[in-house]
C-alpha cells in the first residue's frame, strides 16, 4: 500500500489526529483508519457497528472513537443521534424503531418537525415516516391510520412498481397482478380477464399461452406447473426456450435448473444431467462457489474449512490449506489455524471452534467489541444479541442484560416494544396477543387501554427486514383489544377471547389471507364456522367436524392444480399435487397414486384413524 502525504479533509485538530497522523493517503470519500492499516468509506465512519466487519470497519476500532464520533460531520442523507456518537441513514428517523442508542430518533417533538426524505410519506399524527409503497397498500402502518384513509388513497399515485386496484384505493404489488392466484383487489380488478389478456407482463415474468397470467421465468420449464393451462411447461416450447440468469438447461434440452444447484453434489435434472462427472469436469463453479479438489463438485465458499467436510473428497477441510488459507470477510480463523467460523459466534457463549478457542475468556476480555446487532455484557466477556438484552431473561452470566438501572436507559431494538416500567423489552407480536405470560413482567402489555389503541403488528420485527414472511401477518378480534394472527380466522379453534374470530358466516374470509398465502379456503358443509384449505380436502383426514372434508362430493379435485386417485378397495377418491403426477395424467395403478395412497393409510394408522 503506498503511503504519501495526506490530502485528506482534517478540519479540526482532532479530527486531523485521526485522518492524518497515520500518513495514509485515501481517495476521496474514503476515511484513514488510525493504524494506517486501510481506508474505508466515510459512510461507514461512526455508523455505530462496531470493528468486527472486515473491509466496511477499521480493525483498530477507530472509526468508532467516542472523542473522534463527537467531532464527526455526518454525510449528507445521514443524521447524527443526540448523544453525537452515531449517524444513521436520514431514512431510518421517525419510522417507529429506534436505531440510536437512546431514541433520539423516533423523539416525538423531533419528529413532529422532521422532514420526511424523497421516497417516504408522513402520517397525518407528524409521528412516522413510512417508505411510499406502504402507503395505500391495504395494511395500517400509522398509529393513526392515515396511511389508509379512503379519500387520501383515492388521489394517491401508486410508487413504481405497484399498480392500483379498478375500483378502490390501493396499490398492490406489480408481481402479484395477472398472478392467476387468488386475487389481491377486492374488487377483483387485478386478475380481470380481460384486462390481463391485453396487459404485458413485467420484467423477469413470462406470459402463459392463455394470455391471463404471468409467471416469474425462473419458473418456467423447471418441470413444475405454474400456468394454469401448463403451458410453462410445454415440451416443444420447453426446448426453444433460453433458461433465465442465473439458470442452467439441463441435458435433455427442455428443463432449467438454478445454475447454484449444477455440480451441488446433488441431482437437480431429471436426467441427472447436471451431475455429470464429464460436464462437472468443465464446469465454471458461479460467483461465491469453489470447486472441490476432484474438480467435480462446487460448495459456497464460505464452507470452506468450516470444521466439517463438505466436499465428497473431503478437499475443503484439508489441514495443510487450511493452514495456509484467510478466512474470508466477516468470519475468524480458530487458534488451531485450521477452521473459519463467522464472527457472531466469536464470544457468544457456545464453543463453535473445535479448540475451543472462539471461547477463550483471556481473548473474549480482551474483546473491546462485538459485531453488529450484538452487545457485549457488562463486567464480563460475553457477546449476546441485542434483542434479547432487557426481555426479562438473563442472557449474560452476571445478570448485566437485565440490569434495571441499564434497561430504563435502554432503547428496545427494532421490532420490539418497551413495557411500562421500562425494565424490559418484548416482540411487538407479544404487544395485546391475549397472553399475559407471554410478555411483560408488569402486564402492560395487555393493558385494555392500551390495547383499544393499539395498532397490530402489519410486519413483524423491522420494517426494513421484513418484505412477504407469512409470520408478518397480524389483525384484531372484533373487541379491539386483541392481535391474533390471520391464518387463526375461521380454524375451527377460538383464539380470540370474544370468540369472533370464528364468525364465517359471512364466508371464509378469503380477503384476510395475505396475497403471498397461495391458499384457497373452503367451508365445511354442515359446521358453517369451520373453513380448511383445499389442500386438505381429500387427504384422508378429516380436518372438518361433519367430515364433509372427505366426502365424494366434497372430493372434486378441482382446486389447487389437484389431480385425483381413487382407492381400488374401498373406491375413496383422494387428491394429490398435480406437479407429483407425471405429463399427461394419472393412471390410478401409476407408481405415483399407489406410493400416495400407501402414504395416506399409514398417516391414518398412525393417527389411529379408521
Amino acid at each position: 500500500m503506498t503511503r504519501r502525504t495526506p490530502v485528506l479533509d482534517c478540519i479540526t485538530p482532532l479530527l486531523s489526529l485521526w485522518c492524518c497522523s497515520a500518513g495514509l493517503s485515501c481517495p476521496n470519500g474514503e476515511w484513514a483508519c488510525l493504524d494506517g492499516s486501510k481506508c474505508i468509506a466515510k459512510e461507514n465512519v461512526c455508523d455505530g457497528r462496531g470493528h468486527h466487519l472486515g473491509p466496511d470497519a477499521c480493525n483498530d476500532g477507530s472509526d468508532e472513537d467516542p472523542a473522534m464520533c463527537a467531532h464527526w460531520n455526518c454525510m449528507a442523507g445521514y443524521w447524527k443521534c443526540q448523544d453525537g456518537l452515531k449517524c444513521i441513514d436520514e431514512g431510518w428517523v421517525c419510522t417507529g424503531y429506534g436505531d440510536c442508542i437512546h431514541g433520539s430518533d423516533e423523539d416525538p417533538a423531533m419528529c413532529a418537525q422532521w422532514n420526511c426524505p424523497a421516497g417516504y410519506w408522513k402520517c397525518k399524527d407528524l409521528k412516522r415516516c413510512l417508505m411510499d409503497w406502504q402507503v395505500c397498500n391495504g395494511w395500517n402502518d400509522c398509529n393513526d391510520e392515515s396511511d389508509e384513509d379512503a379519500a387520501m388513497c383515492t388521489q394517491w399515485n401508486c410508487t413504481t412498481g405497484y399498480w392500483k386496484c379498478q375500483d378502490q384505493p390501493r396499490c398492490v404489488g406489480e408481481s402479484w397482478v395477472c398472478s392467476g392466484n387468488r386475487a389481491n383487489c377486492d374488487d377483483g380488478s387485478d386478475e380481470d380477464p380481460e384486462m390481463c389478456a391485453k396487459r404485458n407482463c413485467t420484467a423477469g415474468y413470462w406470459k402463459c399461452q392463455d394470455k391471463l397470467q404471468c409467471i416469474n421465468e425462473v419458473n418456467v420449464c423447471d418441470r413444475e406447473y405454474q400456468c394454469d393451462d401448463e403451458s410453462d411447461e410445454n415440451p416443444t416450447m420447453c426446448t426453444q426456450w433460453n433458461c433465465s440468469v442465473g439458470s442452467w438447461k439441463c441435458q435433455d434440452g427442455v428443463q432449467c435448473i438454478q445454475e447454484h444447484l449444477v455440480c451441488d453434489g446433488d441431482t437437480a435434472c431429471n436426467d441427472n444431467s447436471d451431475e455429470d462427472p464429464a460436464i462437472c469436469a468443465q464446469f465454471n463453479c458461479p460467483t461465491g462457489r469453489l470447486k472441490c479438489q476432484d474438480g467435480l463438485q462446487c460448495i459456497h465458499k464460505s464452507l470452506v474449512c468450516d470444521g466439517d467436510y463438505n466436499c465428497y473428497d473431503g478437499s475443503d477441510d484439508d489441514p495443510v490449506m487450511c493452514s495456509l488459507k484467510s478466512c474470508p470477510s466477516g468470519y475468524w480463523k480458530c487458534q488451531d489455524g485450521l477452521q473459519c467460523i463467522h464472527n457472531s459466534r466469536v464470544c457468544d457463549g457456545g464453543k463453535t471452534c473445535d479448540d475451543g478457542s472462539d471461547q477463550d475468556p483471556l481473548m473474549c476480555s480482551q474483546k473491546t467489541d462485538c459485531i453488529a446487532g450484538y452487545r457485549k455484557c457488562k463486567d464480563d466477556w460475553l457477546c449476546r444479541q441485542e434483542h434479547v438484552m432487557c426481555d426479562g431473561k438473563t442472557h449474560c452470566k452476571n445478570s448485566s442484560d437485565e440490569d434495571l438501572a441499564m434497561c430504563a436507559h435502554q432503547n428496545c431494538s427494532g421490532g420490539h416494544w418497551r413495557c411500562k416500567d421500562g425494565s424490559q423489552c418484548i416482540p411487538q407480536d407479544w404487544v395485546c396477543d391475549g397472553n399475559p405470560k407471554n410478555g411483560c413482567r408488569d402486564e402492560s402489555d395487555e393493558d385494555p387501554r392500551m390495547c383499544s389503541r393499539w395498532t397490530c403488528s402489519a410486519r413483524q420485527g423491522n420494517i426494513r427486514e421484513c418484505e412477504d414472511e407469512d409470520g408478518c401477518t397480524l389483525t384484531k378480534c372484533a373487541d379491539n383489544l386483541q392481535c391474533i394472527h390471520r391464518k387463526s380466522i375461521c380454524d375451527g379453534k377460538f383464539d380470540c377471547k370474544d370468540r369472533s374470530d370464528e364468525l364465517c358466516n359471512d364466508g371464509c374470509l378469503k380477503k384476510r389471507l395475505m396475497p403471498w398465502e397461495e391458499d384457497i379456503v373452503k367451508k365445511c358443509q354442515e359446521d358453517l364456522h369451520r373453513c380448511v384449505s383445499v389442500k386438505q380436502y381429500c387427504d384422508g383426514i378429516a380436518h372438518c367436524p361433519d367430515g364433509s372434508d372427505e366426502t365424494e362430493s366434497g372430493c372434486t379435485c378441482e382446486d389447487w392444480s389437484l389431480s385425483s386417485c381413487t382407492h381400488e378397495v374401498n373406491q375413496q377418491l383422494y387428491c394429490m399435487n398435480k406437479n407429483w403426477a407425471p405429463t399427461g395424467g394419472l393412471d390410478q395403478s401409476s407408481f405415483e397414486c399407489q406410493t400416495f395412497l400407501h402414504n395416506i393409510n399409514t398417516l391414518k394408522e398412525e393417527n389411529n384413524i379408521g
